[in-house]
């Protein structure tokens, strides 16, 4: 099935949940943003891990690490993981939530550390 961009992620009406469309060629997909556990890009696509299967669309995931915003990070050219979803991580991977592993560019692992521990202080406090 191919697929086009998504468009950036949006709160409902509600206000509660963050949500990715991901537009295809025929139609487009609500994916909530917690759903994703993270990206990977493959080519000049990007497969999205959710908690629920995987969706693959053609995108550049540097466009969806802007849409997706904060809870988001880089840590990789080729992964973008929700930090939010980390079960736990080493100098070179990151374990997620649910399974799966990415790896961690040796250059961005300062940063992403800075920003994990960021976070987990903003969802304490």
């Amino acid at each position: 099935m191919e697929q086009t961009a998504e468009r950036p992620a949006r709160k409902t009406a509600s206000g509660q949940d963050r949500m990715l469309t991901v537009k295809t060629r025929w139609d487009s997909r609500p994916v909530p943003v917690r759903d994703v556990l993270y990206a990977e890009s493959f080519g000049r696509k990007v497969i999205l891990h959710l908690t629920n299967g995987q969706m693959e669309y053609y995108e550049r995931i540097g466009n969806l690490e802007r849409s997706l915003g904060d809870g988001f990070f880089r840590v990789h050219r080729s992964f973008l993981v929700n930090l939010d979803r980390i079960d736990r991580y080493t100098r070179n991977e990151i374990r997620m939530c649910g399974g799966g592993a990415v790896w961690i560019s040796k250059y961005k692992y300062a940063d992403f550390v800075r920003a994990y521990e960021a976070g987990k202080k903003a969802r304490i406090a």
